[in-house]
């Protein structure tokens, strides 16, 4: 696991110590009938290519003399574009040029989660994608962690040619908070083109479900 994955779920970590802690020092009291609601974007980033996928869609991957690669049409003319460049590291291996994981919209778009609280300790899940070129297959998976323990949701498929997506969940049981997170290495779409960009995680938290 990366550094910066490692930083993400320590920042999980806490933030759910965090929520238990507040909805456990809740006065008797205090309402809890204030539905709660939460959302949070974050890049779609190209990470690889689908040679077969770029073929039948009028590209083809070429790779540069510096070991860099890319996704270009196969008739130059054909108005098609050139897809963003993954780089060769000094490592050897490839990076996607100009991308942040931690950006609102990387190299390919964006993708997002929204939580929302429907009644007492349950909750309804939407996330999803928006990417260009338009994507051809996905594949979704979302980890809910609550004061129980945690689960995942997930979606995948063939996609007729969308520029977006989205998956519902409702009617989840997730008991005092719900820590809710698009997980980055199962959850990419590939594009017509043959990009394969996967999500930068968002992530998003309720507390005081009950």
């Amino acid at each position: 696991m990366s550094f910066t994955k490692l930083v993400r779920r320590a920042a999980l970590a806490a933030v759910a110590a965090a929520a238990l802690a507040a909805v456990t020092t809740v006065p008797a009291h205090a309402s809890t009938t204030t539905p709660k609601h939460d959302t949070l974007k974050r890049g779609m980033n190209l990470e690889g290519f689908n040679a077969a996928v770029a073929k039948a869609n009028g590209y083809k991957i070429v790779t540069y003399a510096n070991g860099d690669e890319q996704s270009v049409p196969i008739h130059p003319k054909s108005g098609l574009r050139d897809s963003p460049l993954l780089v060769r590291t000094k490592s050897g291996g490839l990076t996607a040029d100009n991308s942040s994981t931690d950006g609102i919209y990387g190299n390919c778009g964006y993708s997002w989660i929204t939580s929302t609280q429907t009644s007492t300790d349950h909750i309804k899940i939407q996330s999803g994608f928006s990417v260009s070129p338009a994507a051809v297959y996905f594949n979704w998976f979302v980890s809910l962690n609550d004061a129980n323990g945690s689960s995942t949701q997930g979606a995948g498929g063939y996609l007729d040619f969308d520029p977006s997506w989205t998956g519902t969940w409702t009617n989840l049981y997730q008991y005092e908070y719900s820590i809710d997170e698009v997980l980055s290495d199962e959850s990419f779409a590939t594009l017509d083109n043959g990009e394969v960009c996967s999500s930068a995680g968002p992530w998003v938290v309720i507390s005081g479900l009950n």
